[in-house]
C-alpha cells in the first residue's frame, strides 16, 4: 500500500512536482520579459534587432542568464515531465518514485538559483549533472516497473 497523506493519490502526487518546476519556468520567463521590455525601452538595445534574436547578445549579462536559463528549463526537463506521466498511469506502489520527482524538482530550482546569481559555472554544472544522471536513473528505474 502507497503511504501518502489522506487525500492525496498517487497520480496527484506527480502533479505537485510538475506544477512547481512549471511555476520556475515562467517565473524566469515573466522576469526575463520584464527585463527586456524595460531595457529595450530605456534605449538599450534597438527592437528591431529581436527580429533574428541578435539583439540578445546586447542584453546585460543578468538577462543573458535568464534567458539561457528559460532555455535550460524547456530542455531536459520535458523528459521529467514525460516520465511523471508515465508513473502517473503506472501508479507504482511505492513513495520513493514521488520523493525522487521532489529531488528532480529541487536540484533544477538550485540550478536555476546558482545560473541567475552568482552563476559559479563548476557549481552550476555540478548540480546540473546530478540532476541529469538522477533522471536518467529514474528513467530506468521505471524499467523495473514493466
Amino acid at each position: 500500500m502507497v503511504i501518502l497523506k489522506i487525500g492525496v493519490t498517487m497520480i496527484t502526487a506527480f502533479v505537485y512536482p510538475m506544477v512547481i518546476l512549471v511555476l520556475l519556468t515562467f517565473v524566469v520567463l515573466l522576469v526575463m520579459g520584464y527585463g527586456r521590455v524595460k531595457f529595450i525601452a530605456s534605449g538599450g538595445v534597438h527592437i528591431k534587432k529581436f527580429r533574428l534574436m541578435e539583439g540578445k547578445a546586447e542584453l546585460p549579462e543578468w538577462l543573458q542568464r535568464l534567458d539561457r536559463n528559460l532555455s535550460n528549463l524547456l530542455e531536459i526537463p520535458v523528459l521529467f515531465y514525460l516520465w511523471c506521466l508515465v508513473m502517473m498511469v503506472l501508479q507504482p506502489a511505492s513513495d520513493i518514485w514521488v520523493t525522487l520527482a521532489w529531488v528532480y524538482v529541487g536540484l533544477r530550482c538550485l540550478h536555476t538559483a546558482i545560473h541567475v546569481s552568482y552563476n559559479n559555472v563548476n557549481h552550476r554544472f555540478l548540480v546540473y549533472v546530478i540532476s541529469c544522471l538522477l533522471l536518467l536513473g529514474m528513467w530506468l528505474g521505471l524499467l523495473t516497473l514493466l
